[in-house]
C-alpha cells in the first residue's frame, strides 16, 4: 500500500473507459486488481484507468504490486489497427499514417502500413510517432479500428493494418523523464502480474493517512 501521489503516468486517460471503471468501483466498493508499479520509479506499468477513478473517490493510498522491468515484464508490448477492405475511411486512414509520419523524426522504429496491395515501411521514432497521433488527435479514430497486440507477419495478412512502431524499456524511462503522456492505451505489457487478484475494500485506503 503506497501513497497515490507518488504513482508516475506514462499514458493518458480514455474518458469513457475512466467513467466506467469509476462506475464499477463505486457500486461495488471493492478494488479486485492492484496496480502494477515499477519499483524503481513507481510508474504504472498495469492500471492509469484505476488510479485515475480511484484518485476521483478520494483514495489516498492504493496497493500495488511492484515489479523489476527487467525480470517481471516479458515485454512492453503494443497494438495494431486492422481493417476489411469495405473500411469506409480508407482516404481518413491514409492521411492519418501521412500527416504523423511526416511530424514524427526519423528514428529506428518500425512503422508498417498496408491497404491493399501497397504496403509503406518507415523508420521513424518510436515515441515521436506516437505523441504526433495524439497531438494531431488521430488515436480517437484510431481506436475505431480493430485492436490486436502488434505483430508485423500478421498485419501483412490483413486487408488494411498500421502497426506502429513498438516501445521498448527505455522508451517508458525517456518519456516519464520528459514528463510527457502517450495516448491512452498504447502499450500492452506483458507479465504473470496482471493474473494477481485480491480484494481490497475502498473505505480501507481512502481513510488512510488520517
Amino acid at each position: 500500500m503506497v501513497p497515490i501521489d507518488m504513482l508516475i503516468s506514462h499514458e493518458d486517460v480514455e474518458k469513457q473507459r475512466l467513467l466506467n471503471i469509476l462506475g464499477e468501483l463505486s457500486m461495488a466498493g471493492i478494488l479486485r486488481k492492484p496496480v502494477i508499479v515499477d519499483e524503481k520509479r513507481y510508474i504504472v506499468i498495469d492500471g492509469h484507468h484505476r488510479v485515475s477513478a480511484l484518485k476521483i473517490l478520494g483514495a489516498r493510498h492504493i496497493p500495488v504490486v511492484l515489479a523489476d522491468y527487467s525480470s517481471d515484464i516479458s515485454d512492453v508490448g503494443g497494438w495494431m489497427y486492422t481493417a476489411s477492405r469495405w473500411y469506409k475511411d480508407q482516404r481518413l486512414l491514409k492521411k492519418i499514417v501521412s500527416e504523423a509520419e511526416f511530424s514524427a523524426k526519423r528514428g529506428d522504429g518500425l512503422l508498417i502500413f498496408k491497404m491493399g496491395y501497397e504496403v509503406v515501411e518507415a523508420r521513424i521514432d518510436r515515441i515521436d510517432f506516437y505523441l504526433a497521433i495524439k497531438e494531431l488527435g488521430f488515436h480517437k479514430i484510431l481506436n475505431s479500428l480493430t485492436k490486436t497486440p502488434v505483430d508485423p507477419e500478421t498485419c501483412l495478412a490483413h486487408d488494411i493494418c498500421l502497426a506502429p512502431p513498438k516501445l521498448v524499456v527505455d522508451d517508458i524511462y525517456r518519456i516519464v523523464s520528459k514528463n510527457l503522456l502517450l495516448p491512452p492505451r498504447t502499450t500492452c505489457h506483458k507479465t504473470v502480474l496482471k493474473n494477481v487478484t485480491m480484494e481490497f475494500k475502498l473505505k480501507h485506503f481512502q481513510k488512510s493517512g488520517d
